[in-house]
């Protein structure tokens, strides 16, 4: 490795002098050892009840386990002392490869590895270790590489490097138990405790704590951005498949004796490669057996299978951690609510082919763009929004099947032919979605349209119940605005729009009309009503033609707005004769012994309803509105029917933050569960609008009848990491809990 100096580079900002530098990172060292050699007194401080236990279950290793606890009491102290100094020597040396030589002590720095190499089972131990705390750790390990490469002033830094990684610290605490006499079943109980205790459940705050002291210090406070967003879940698998290709396969090649028989890998290849053609004979000639259903079911995982049956035995150390590894990744997707059964047994089915792929190639496991593993996971990906109601006749599950029948029939090496499917099944899947998000906008579009109704008629109402509940508005005006010229206002709302000049125009004519039947204090006011009549005329004429007003009923209303008009300006006064030349009051007007024309009867709620309905008809027929539009607007609103104060807080935040394009598996009209996806939320009425896979439209749901159906338990969301990434996430999640 490169020698870097610290004064060799210039940062735009601030560059930490080189006693800082050093200050910074004893510091972090100290931090560190402090918090892990804590956690070590504590592991001392059961490994007496531990061995106390384990000399009860077999008495005839008693003695041995009474004098290590002997030992272990008397050199407690240097063990715990030992094991801080080896994580502060590990760190010196580290930081000795990047030219700071000020951390490394040579005196007390010891190689830390085991020197004796026969002890192949501590060996083992030791590397289990590390594969697990790089596992546990990997968020904050990520993090401190970063911030530690800044201090350097280098440009990246692996675990490899990193002066406090894993394998820095399990190697301080071999090294410390070198220095007591102790046989290695007394080792590996304390490796015990280490994993469980240290390493399950101390380490990573450790870790966070160098990372909160650094980023306090400046160091780096915000991590640079990755170039690619990643989904929950990836993180923890790039953890799991590079621990995995650095300590299954390191140096290319097995550990000494844990090679297996010779020839073992190839000829368990061979009869994985039987198997995938459903046949078992070759498997039982190497030493399992297995149900033949088992295999075409889907839903067994046959990996465990093969365990159990004893076909794994002759392979080697490394070949069985592949085996196990890939054995819990099928245990976790095949126990993954996220995945529909049917979609489930079809993924299942490739369960022999994924294991041949790892065991052949290393790549599969440190490679987030191999052929097989993108397979996988975009298969399972698209099968998310599938269920039961599309049938097993629909096009994804009948090109899932294909896809798995080809793998099974045709894969025998390499990975050309996951290659193959891959780009086949993506081109097939971006169709497919290109095809439901045109189907999904149109349905989206649609529910704007009818918020825009729904506003319309909002504004409407609001813009009419305001000026005829004000005290004093005739009976006349109030019947004639809350149903004729609703319509208006609707008909310019609709197609002109709120800011048109249509509808402030017809939003002004209602508060001219009432004023204009109002009594008049003086002449002024009354010359007034003389100016502004025939455009209150004109414009009340064109609204009844609009809405088609039946003439009979133009005809009564004018006659009597014209009586008021008449009585308002004294019919005997020079202004009532004007108003008479202009013909605004009617023959019975003139003549006092002609009879009223008989008033229409009061308009009732339901007659108001019919001239709105009538105008959105006529909305519909001038294709200023989509029918479908009046369907919809219809529709029986379920969450009006739940009261918001029963709903949990919770539940609430759960619906909220929902996004557009999330799935979600609830219940259909017959009550069977249906995957939906959300396709448009309402910013007006609540409403969220879900779409199936296809885009067609299945629910259009208010926010109150969501949360309830989440709060209830009929309504959850599912996850939409890649399959292998959520898989990941929960063998990691089981290591810590198993810690």
């Amino acid at each position: 490795m490169n020698i870097i100096r610290l004064d060799q580079y210039q940062e735009p900002r601030r560059v930490l002098t080189r006693d800082e530098t050093i200050t910074l990172l004893r510091q972090a060292r100290a931090l560190m050892a402090d918090r892990l050699g804590q956690a070590m007194k504590a592991i001392l401080a059961k490994v007496d009840d531990a061995m106390f236990d384990l000399s009860q279950k077999d008495p005839t290793v008693q003695s041995a386990y009474f004098e290590a606890m002997r030992d272990l009491r008397i050199k407690r102290q240097d063990i715990e002392q030992g094991f801080q100094d080896k994580l502060k020597s590990g760190f010196g040396k580290s930081m000795k490869m990047f030219g700071v030589e000020e951390l490394y002590d040579e005196e007390s720095t010891l190689e830390l590895s085991l020197v004796d190499h026969d002890e192949l089972e501590e060996d083992i131990a030791i590397r289990d270790m590390v594969v697990k705390m790089e596992l546990l750790v990997g968020k904050e390990l990520s993090a401190l590489n970063q911030r530690f490469a800044s201090l350097l002033q280098t440009v990246e830094l692996d675990n490899d490097s990193n002066p406090i990684a894993p394998q820095v610290v399990c190697e301080a605490l071999r090294s410390a138990l070198d220095r007591v006499n102790i046989s290695l079943r007394v080792k590996l109980v304390i490796y015990k405790l280490f994993d469980r205790y240290l390493i399950g459940a101390a380490a990573e705050p450790a870790y966070k704590a160098v990372n909160e002291f650094l980023i306090e210090k400046g160091v780096l406070p915000e991590l640079p951005k990755a170039k690619h967003k990643q989904v929950q879940g990836q993180q923890d698998s790039d953890e799991l498949f590079a621990a995995l290709q650095r300590h299954i396969v390191a140096d290319g090649a097995p550990a000494p004796g844990t090679a297996g028989v010779p020839g073992a890998q190839a000829g368990f290849l061979s009869a994985l490669s039987a198997l995938q053609q459903g046949n078992t004979d070759l498997l039982q000639a190497h030493g399992g057996n297995l149900d033949a259903t088992s295999l075409a079911n889907g839903l067994v995982n046959v990996i465990r299978g093969l365990q159990e049956s004893g076909a794994t035995a002759r392979m080697g150390q490394a070949d069985n951690m592949v085996i196990d590894v890939v054995a819990m990744l099928f245990d976790y997707i095949l126990d993954d609510k996220n995945l529909p059964d049917a979609i489930k047994a079809l993924v299942g089915r490739l369960q022999i082919p994924v294991l041949k792929v790892a065991l052949a190639d290393q790549g599969f496991f440190g490679k987030r763009n191999h052929p097989a593993r993108r397979l996988l996971n975009v298969l399972a990906f698209a099968g998310i929004g599938w269920d039961e109601t599309l049938g097993h006749e629909d096009a994804l599950y009948r090109k899932v099947e294909e896809v798995v029948d080809r793998v099974l029939n045709e894969y025998q090496e390499g990975v050309e032919l996951f290659a193959e499917l891959l780009r086949d099944f993506e081109t097939f899947l971006g169709q497919e979605q290109q095809a439901a998000a045109r189907r999904a906008e149109v349905s989206a579009q649609l529910a704007q349209s009818r918020e825009r109704l729904i506003a319309a008629k909002e504004e409407v109402r609001k813009e009419v119940r305001s000026r005829i509940e004000r005290p004093g508005v005739p009976e006349l005006i109030r019947d004639f605005l809350g149903s004729y010229w609703r319509g208006v206002l609707l008909l310019n709302y609709i197609k002109e729009g709120e800011g048109s000049i249509a509808w402030k125009r017809s939003v002004v004519f209602m508060d001219n009309l009432i004023w204009s039947v109002e009594p008049k204090a003086d002449a002024a006011e009354r010359a007034r009503v003389i100016k502004v009549l025939p455009n209150l005329l004109q414009v009340l004429q064109d609204g009844m033609e609009k809405v088609s007003m039946p003439s009979n009923e133009r005809h009564h209303f004018l006659a009597q707005l014209a009586g008021y008009h008449a009585r308002i300006m004294n019919e005997d006064s020079p202004l009532a004769n004007a108003l008479q030349q202009q013909g605004s009051v009617h023959d019975y007007l003139r003549d006092p012994n002609a009879l009223p024309p008989t008033p229409p009867a009061i308009a009732s709620e339901e007659q108001e309803e019919a001239v709105v309905a009538k105008t959105l008809q006529h909305l519909v027929n001038e294709g200023a509105l989509d029918a479908e539009e009046l369907a919809v607007e219809e529709e029986v609103d379920a969450g009006q029917e739940v009261s918001i104060a029963d709903l949990q807080d919770e539940y609430i935040d759960q619906v909220r933050k929902l996004q557009v394009g999330s799935w979600v598996e609830m219940p259909g009209e017959d009550g069977a569960p249906v995957r939906v996806k959300l396709s448009w939320v309402s910013p007006v009425t609540n409403r969220y609008l879900f779409v199936n896979r296809k885009g067609h439209l299945v629910s259009n749901m208010h926010e109150a009848a969501l949360v309830a159906a989440f709060q209830c338990g009929k309504a959850r969301t599912i996850e939409e990491a890649p399959v292998l990434d959520r898989a990941v996430s929960k063998v990691v999640e089981g290591l810590r809990q198993a810690g």
